[in-house]
C-alpha cells in the first residue's frame, strides 16, 4: 500500500517547483528594472546587450540603435577636464570588471548630439558561469539640471558674498561718516557752549565795567570842580567834601573792578580748561563757584535759585575744564527743560567724599522731572524732547561721554515726574590718563 504524505497543516496548496519560482523572480526583477527612472545597461564585451526603457528615453535612441552599441559611441572624444573619453572609460570598466564598484560624473551625447552630464555607476554583474564573457551593469542618471542648479546656487552664494562684502563696506563707510559727523557736531556743540559763555560773560561784565566808567567820569568832573575851587580860593569844607567824594568813588570803583576781575579770571580759567582739556589739581568748591559765576547770565533771567554745598578740601587731580562743562550742561539742560512750570525754580549742588579715592557730586532740581519712557534715552546722541525748538540732543550725550571716558567716572539719573531730577556723578580723585582722541 502506498502512503501519501498529507500536506502540512494550514497549507492550501503544494509549494511551487524551483524553476517556476525562479521564473517568477526573474519577471519581477525585469519589471522592477523596466520601471526604474534611471537608465540601466547590461554590458558584455564592450557592447550593450540589454537595457531598460529609461535608457532609450535618456539617450533619445530607439532600441534598435542602442542594441549592440558601444558606450564610447555615446560620449564625446574628450571629457570637460581634457582627458580622452576612451582612456577614462577603459579605466572605469577595468575597475568594474575586477569586482570594484565605481561612481563618477560623465558627459554623454544624446542621439541628436546634445551633450548632458550624468552620474554613472558601474558594478560587476552577478557571478557568471566560467567561460562566459565578462559583464558589468551601468546605471546612468541625468544630473545636468541638478549640477546646473548647484552651480547656480554656488554662483548665487558667491555673488551674495560679494554683495554682502560690498554692503558691509558701504555700511562701514556710512558708520565712519556718521561717527565723523557726530564728532563734528559734538565739537560744534562744545564751541557753541563756549560761545554762549563769551556772550554771557560780556553781558555780566557790562554792569561792573559800566559802573566803573560812570564812577570814573564822576570823579573826573569832581576833580575839575576842585581845581576851579582852588583857583577861586580853597576852603576847608570844599576840601573835606572832595576827599569824601573821592573815597566813595574809589570804594565803588574798587568793588566793580574787583567783580570784573573775578568774572574775567573765572572765565579765562574755564575757557582755557575747556578748550585744551588741561589736566591739573583743582579744588572742587572753587570750580563750582566759578561755574556759578559763568552760569549767572543763564540763571538770573530764569529766576533760578542757586544753592551750593561743597566742603573745602575736596581736591581733584583731573580735568577741570571738562568737569565744568559737565556741570554747566546739566544746569543748562534743567533751565531749558525742567522749569517751564516751576514758580520758584531751584538748583542745588552738593558734593562729598565717598572714600579716599572717590567723590560724589549731586545736582538736584525741583523741575518737572523726566518721563519714564525718556529716562533711559537721556544720554543718547541726538535725543531731545525739544526737536525744532532749540534742542540739539547732544548736551547730555557730551556729559555722559566726558564723565565716563575722560573723567573716568559714572553718572546716573533719578527722576520723578512733577518732583524734579537728581543727577549723581561719581568721580575718581585722580582721573585716568587721557587718550589722544580725548585730548
Amino acid at each position: 500500500m502506498t502512503v501519501t504524505a498529507a500536506p502540512p497543516q494550514g497549507a492550501d496548496h503544494a509549494p511551487e517547483p524551483a524553476p517556476e519560482r525562479a521564473a517568477q523572480t526573474m519577471r519581477e526583477y525585469r519589471a522592477m528594472i523596466e520601471s526604474a527612472k534611471d537608465a540601466i545597461f547590461l554590458v558584455e564585451n564592450g557592447t550593450f546587450i540589454e537595457f531598460n526603457a529609461a535608457a532609450e528615453a535618456l539617450f533619445r535612441l530607439p532600441r534598435s540603435q542602442l542594441q549592440g552599441a558601444r558606450p564610447g559611441a555615446l560620449s564625446p572624444e574628450f571629457q570637460p577636464d581634457g582627458t580622452s573619453s576612451h582612456a577614462a572609460a577603459k579605466r572605469y570598466v577595468e575597475r568594474a570588471l575586477s569586482g570594484e564598484s565605481c561612481r563618477f560624473h560623465w558627459v554623454h551625447l544624446r542621439g541628436d548630439g546634445t551633450p548632458f552630464t550624468a552620474e554613472v555607476t558601474l558594478a560587476p554583474a552577478m557571478q557568471q558561469t566560467p567561460g562566459e564573457a565578462p559583464r558589468f551593469v551601468s546605471v546612468v542618471r541625468d544630473v545636468t539640471e541638478q549640477l546646473a542648479a548647484q552651480q547656480a546656487l554656488k554662483d548665487l552664494n558667491l555673488h551674495l558674498e560679494d554683495r554682502v562684502a560690498e554692503r558691509t563696506r558701504d555700511l562701514q563707510q556710512a558708520m565712519d561718516d556718521l561717527h565723523r559727523t557726530q564728532a563734528e557736531l559734538v565739537r560744534s556743540e562744545k564751541l557753541a557752549g563756549l560761545g554762549a559763555l563769551v556772550a554771557g560773560m560780556a553781558h555780566e561784565l557790562n554792569t561792573p565795567i559800566g559802573n566803573a566808567l560812570i564812577v570814573s567820569s564822576t570823579m573826573h568832573d569832581q576833580q575839575l570842580r576842585f581845581q576851579q575851587d582852588m583857583a577861586e580860593g580853597l576852603r576847608r569844607s570844599t576840601l573835606t567834601r572832595f576827599i569824601q567824594d573821592v573815597q566813595e568813588g574809589m570804594d565803588v570803583l574798587q568793588r566793580n573792578l574787583q567783580r570784573a576781575a573775578e568774572l574775567i579770571s573765572g572765565f579765562k580759567q574755564v575757557a582755557v580748561d575747556q578748550s585744551s582739556h588741561q589736566r591739573r589739581e583743582c579744588a572742587l568748591d572753587t570750580l563750582v563757584h566759578e561755574v556759578h559765576i559763568l552760569l549767572t547770565p543763564t540763571l538770573r533771567p530764569a529766576n533760578v535759585q542757586w544753592q551750593a554745598e561743597v566742603p573745602p578740601g575736596l581736591v581733584l587731580d583731573s580735568y577741570p575744564g571738562p568737569l565744568s562743562q559737565v556741570l554747566m550742561n546739566i544746569v543748562n539742560n534743567a533751565v531749558v527743560h525742567a522749569f517751564e512750570q516751576q514758580v520758584e525754580p531751584r538748583m542745588r549742588v552738593t558734593a562729598r567724599a565717598l572714600d579716599a579715592e572717590r567723590v560724589e557730586i549731586c545736582l538736584q532740581d525741583n523741575g518737572c522731572g523726566i518721563a519714564a519712557e525718556h529716562l533711559q534715552r537721556v544720554f543718547d546722541p541726538f535725543f531731545t524732547t525739544r526737536l525744532g525748538r532749540g534742542g540739539s540732543g547732544l548736551g547730555m550725550h557730551i556729559v555722559y561721554s566726558l564723565v565716563t571716558d575722560l573723567l573716568g567716572g559714572t553718572i546716573t539719573l533719578d527722576s520723578t515726574v512733577g518732583a524734579g531730577t537728581t543727577v549723581t556723578i561719581t568721580l575718581p580723585r585722580v582721573a585716568p590718563a587721557a587718550r589722544l582722541e580725548d585730548a
